[in-house]
């Protein structure tokens, strides 16, 4: 069972069972509060996926940089994506370019030859989301690649410093920082300390599910979630 706490910023939703007196929980929660916060599009967490799991730190860059447009949308109540820094929309090719440091990634240079590899490999691998027909006026679900293109380059400015350069299509990058699909919020710190995909997919589902104050999967249900097709066959295993 689990119970509702008021605080500052809402109420916090927690189990019975939770060690933590009102008083600390209070304090807890004003501690969040206070926490840089990523605002997530649904869109990226609800698609199924067999990224590894510096591919998907990828995504949650890239939904980083686009902060601004997602924030002025949800404000305007608008769903467009226009050109910034480090993102460029091609209209007559249908496509918006995405560029981001390789340093960003926090990865040793000796391990660069490895991540170039996992970056590059990102269009080939498919992904379980959803895409409007305009044929049939309704949303499909399907599978595809995400991004269509991914380059590594070196910067005119600086040999030195090497960028990678994500291509997607149009509707694609749309539904990134569209309000269509809501928005999930997540602790910045958080994502950043997790060093497994697993961890970082139940984290997101866990968000994503907040409001509801829980999240209750069934055993076969998160096996498709985390995308662990015939790996950990054993529930021992999988646990």
């Amino acid at each position: 069972m689990n119970h509702k706490i008021k605080t500052d910023i809402g109420y916090c939703v927690v189990s019975d069972d939770c060690a933590l007196d009102e008083e600390e929980l209070k304090t807890l929660a004003a501690d969040i509060k206070k926490q840089p916060k990523l605002t997530q599009p649904n869109f990226f967490i609800d698609m199924r996926y067999d990224y590894k799991f510096i591919q998907l730190q990828a995504l949650l860059k890239i939904t980083e940089l686009l902060q601004p447009v997602i924030q002025g949308n949800i404000k305007n109540k608008t769903s467009g994506i226009a050109n910034m820094d480090c993102v460029s929309v091609y209209q007559e090719r249908n496509e918006v370019e995405i560029v981001l440091p390789l340093a960003s990634f926090g990865v040793l240079r000796h391990y660069y030859e490895e991540l170039r590899a996992a970056l590059i490999a990102m269009p080939t691998i498919q992904v379980d989301y959803p895409k409007w027909s305009h044929q049939f006026r309704k949303t499909l679900h399907g599978k595809g690649p995400l991004c269509t293109y991914v380059a590594i380059s070196r910067d005119e400015k600086n040999k030195r410093r090497e960028l990678v350069h994500f291509f997607f299509p149009i509707e694609v990058a749309a539904c990134m920082v569209t309000p269509q699909f809501g928005f999930t919020r997540l602790l910045q710190r958080s994502l950043e300390k997790f060093k497994n995909i697993y961890t970082t997919k139940i984290y997101l589902q866990i968000c994503r599910s907040a409001d509801e104050g829980k999240w209750v999967v069934s055993y076969y249900t998160l096996r498709k979630i985390l995308c662990v097709g015939n790996k950990f066959r054993r529930y021992y295993d999988f646990r």
